[in-house]
C-alpha cells in the first residue's frame, strides 16, 4: 500500500506530475491526500475514491502532520511518498518514506542571482531550515535531474547513497499528439519538418510557456522583443502564458503591442491548451534562469519545435537545444532570435536527454527497488 502526500501541490508543474503519477499507478493499491487547490478529486480523475481531498496545507504546519498520521492509521501503508519537497515533521513508523524534491529556490547555490520580496525570502528561509531539521525523517530523496541532486546533497549534506534521480513525465501524451499530425519522427522522438511545413502548420513564431515569477526572466525577453522591432525592424510573433492579475507584465506587454510588437498573452491555460499552442509554434524560447525540470523545454522538443535555451547547467540534463543564449543579456537573446529567423534550416533539431523513469519510480514505491 502506498500513501501519496500531495497536500502542498496546487497548480503548474506539480499538478502535472501528480496527475501523471496517479494515472501511472492505475489499479495498484494506493491512497492520496490531495490539496483542494489542484482541482483533482472534484471532477474527471477525481471520481476515484482513493483520493481524499484536503484543505491546502502549509508544508511547515502541524495540520499536514496530523493528516498524514490519520491516513497512515487508516490505510496502514508500507510507503509514504511526499511529492512536495519536505519530509514529515516527525519520523513515521513505516517501511519507507520517500521525498520528491522539485524546488530549486531552496538551494542557495543555484538561486543566488535573484531578488525576491521580503515575504518570499522569509518563506524560503523557513523551508530551507525545515529541510535541515527534518532531513532524517525520510529514507530517500528523489530528484528530477542530476544537476539538482548534486547541488542538494552539497547544500544539505546528504549522502548520495540516500538519493535517486527519477524524472517522470507523460511521454504517451506527446507521442499521441505528434502522431495525430502525421509527423515523421527522428530517432530521438522529436518531430521532423521542413521549414516550409513549419511555416504552413505553425503560424506562431515563438512561444514561452511559463509563470510570471522573477526568475522566469520575462523582463529581458520583452526588452529583446522591443530591441528587435526598434533596432532590427523585426517583429516576430511571441505567445506568452501570463495569468490574469499580473498588472506589471500585462501593462508592459500592452505597451509593446501598441508600438507594433507582435506579442500575444494567452493567459493562464489548461495543459491541453498549452500543448496545442506549443504545437502551433515554430520555436520555443526559454530564458528562465532557474529550473528543476523545465517542462516547457521537454514539451517544445517533443512537439516538434526548435528550441532556443539558456546557457545554464540545468539545460544540460534536459536536452541538447537548437541554439543557446546568455539569459542575462538582452543582446544575446536578440542575437539568438535573429539567427533563428534568418537561418532556421541551419538549426539542428533539439535532442531530448532526459529519460522518463516512471517505471523505476513505481517499482521503488512498491518496494521492488
Amino acid at each position: 500500500m502506498i500513501l501519496l502526500d500531495a497536500t502542498n501541490i496546487s497548480t503548474g508543474g506539480g499538478k502535472t506530475l501528480l496527475h501523471y503519477l496517479l494515472k501511472s499507478l492505475g489499479s495498484s493499491g494506493y491512497a492520496a491526500l490531495v490539496s483542494e487547490a489542484t482541482g483533482l478529486g472534484i471532477a474527471g480523475i477525481g471520481a476515484d475514491a482513493r483520493l481524499e481531498v484536503v484543505p491546502h496545507c502549509n508544508p511547515l504546519g502541524r495540520r499536514r502532520q496530523r493528516l498524514l498520521e490519520q491516513a497512515i492509521g487508516h490505510h496502514q501503508p508500507a510507503t509514504l511518498f511526499c511529492l512536495g519537497n519536505l519530509p514529515p515533521r516527525k519520523p513515521l513508523n513505516l517501511e519507507r518514506t520517500i521525498t520528491y524534491f522539485q524546488n530549486a529556490h531552496l538551494i542557495r547555490s543555484l538561486d543566488k542571482d535573484h531578488r525576491y520580496s521580503p515575504r518570499d525570502r522569509a518563506r524560503y528561509f523557513l523551508l530551507t531550515r525545515a529541510i535541515r531539521r527534518w532531513k532524517e525523517n525520510t529514507d530517500l530523496w528523489c530528484f528530477q535531474t542530476r544537476h539538482i541532486q548534486r547541488a542538494f546533497c552539497t547544500e544539505y549534506r546528504i549522502e548520495e547513497s540516500r538519493t535517486k534521480v527519477l524524472p517522470f513525465f507523460d511521454m504517451e501524451d506527446f507521442q499521441f499528439r505528434a502522431a495525430a499530425t502525421g509527423q515523421e519522427k527522428s530517432r530521438n522522438g522529436s518531430a521532423i519538418q521542413t521549414q516550409d511545413q513549419r511555416d504552413i502548420e505553425r503560424p506562431i513564431d515563438f512561444i514561452y510557456v511559463s509563470s510570471p515569477a522573477v526568475f522566469k526572466n520575462h523582463g529581458r525577453l520583452l526588452d529583446a522583443w522591443e530591441c528587435l522591432r526598434k533596432t532590427h525592424q523585426k517583429s516576430p510573433s511571441l505567445a506568452l502564458t501570463i495569468p490574469a492579475g499580473q498588472g506589471g507584465l500585462a501593462g508592459r506587454i500592452e505597451q509593446l503591442r501598441e508600438t507594433g510588437c507582435e506579442i500575444r498573452n494567452l493567459g493562464g491555460l489548461p495543459r491541453d491548451e498549452v500543448l496545442q499552442w506549443t504545437r502551433q509554434s515554430k520555436f520555443v524560447v526559454f530564458p528562465s534562469t532557474l529550473e528543476t525540470l523545465g517542462l516547457g523545454l521537454v514539451e517544445g522538443c517533443l512537439l516538434g519545435c526548435k528550441v532556443l535555451a539558456p546557457k545554464m547547467d540545468y539545460v544540460d540534463d534536459i536536452l541538447r537545444p537548437s541554439l543557446t543564449f546568455d539569459p542575462f543579456s538582452v543582446e544575446s537573446i536578440v542575437s539568438a532570435v535573429l539567427t533563428a529567423l534568418d537561418a532556421p534550416d541551419s538549426l539542428p533539431e533539439p535532442r531530448l536527454v532526459l529519460k522518463n523513469r516512471i517505471s523505476e519510480l513505481l517499482a521503488l514505491l512498491h518496494g521492488a527497488a
